[in-house]
């Protein structure tokens, strides 16, 4: 009788320990995403940056409202297509963040706007 009441006493631990590490995994799944996808990469800062940027411009002083949500599907595209085909490098191309840059402000411009267009620096 005492084995079988070590035995029941072990599998009484073994759930106790499960049904920890399974809520502990549910809890962390549910409140820290962020901690199991990895996150972008370092060298993609300075064009997002560079996009904000030209986004606050536009939504400053464009005659219209600008959708956050055509932003952040731009930027969402504009990592997937051509911010990923970059090699990794400690400087940023200019090429690329004018040309992210005017691609943006297409997007974010109204349909009917053929004038606003986004102009690089002299130079490029």
């Amino acid at each position: 009788m005492k084995a079988y009441e070590g035995l029941t006493a072990f599998r009484y631990k073994f759930v106790i320990i499960f049904l920890f590490t399974l809520a502990a995994s549910i809890l962390l799944v549910s409140f820290a995403p962020g901690l199991l996808t990895p996150g972008e990469p370092d060298f993609y800062r300075p064009y997002m940056e560079f996009l904000e940027k030209i986004y606050k411009t536009m939504d400053d002083g464009y005659y219209m409202p600008i959708s956050r949500y055509r932003y952040d599907e731009f930027v969402k595209k504009y990592k997937d297509q051509v911010l990923s085909k970059l090699t990794v490098t400690d400087h940023v191309v200019p090429m690329v963040a004018w040309r992210g840059a005017g691609l943006l402000t297409i997007a974010l411009r109204d349909t009917k706007d053929k004038f606003t267009n986004f102009i690089p620096p002299q130079g490029s």
